[in-house]
């Protein structure tokens, strides 16, 4: 009787496991709008943004709001040229058309995005690392504020150049 329950147990946790899957590949498959939401709307944001000048703006920014040295400069030019290079590797998925119709075709396309984000994140994580290292610790703190699309953020949650959004701090 208790193996009967062990197998049912399992066998339900196999069923549940792959109901998950196939839930987030059918949502990953899923475009509403321009971008939509969820991963695959995000993954085509990614696909249309111009990651090198993305990158250079926030580099900028960056260098501007922390008053960086030279080496500290040199440090972030890395960063940014790694960054470059790898979200252009992981672009070139993005010219793909894969197959949407089946469940199986868009939990192998999730993968194959998952497996594209994550090289970039391995690529951009020790440059990121040494950079953040050479920082000292005000500039590390405002860094740390940052929010979304390279903005920084002020007390009560507000980004600058938001001057629209009231300020409930």
């Amino acid at each position: 009787m208790k193996r009967v329950v062990k197998l049912t147990l399992a066998g339900a946790a196999i069923v549940a496991a792959i109901g998950a899957g196939a839930a987030y590949a059918d949502r990953a498959g899923r475009i509403d709008g321009a971008f939509g939401f969820g991963p695959a709307a995000r993954f085509q944001h990614f696909c249309a943004t111009d990651v090198g000048y993305v990158a250079g703006r926030i580099a900028n920014r960056l260098t501007e709001r922390l008053k960086l040295t030279d080496p500290q400069k040199a440090s972030l030019k890395e960063l940014e040229d790694t960054f470059v290079k790898a979200a252009t590797d992981a672009k070139q998925i993005c010219g793909e058309t894969p197959d949407m119709t089946t469940i199986v075709g868009r939990m192998a396309f999730a993968e194959k995005r998952t497996d594209a984000m994550l090289s970039l994140m391995k690529a951009v994580q020790p440059k990121l690392e040494a950079f953040y290292a050479g920082l000292d610790e005000d500039q590390r703190t405002t860094v740390n504020a940052m929010g979304p699309r390279g903005r920084f953020m002020q007390p009560g949650g507000k980004h600058d150049r938001d001057e629209a959004v009231p300020d409930h701090g």
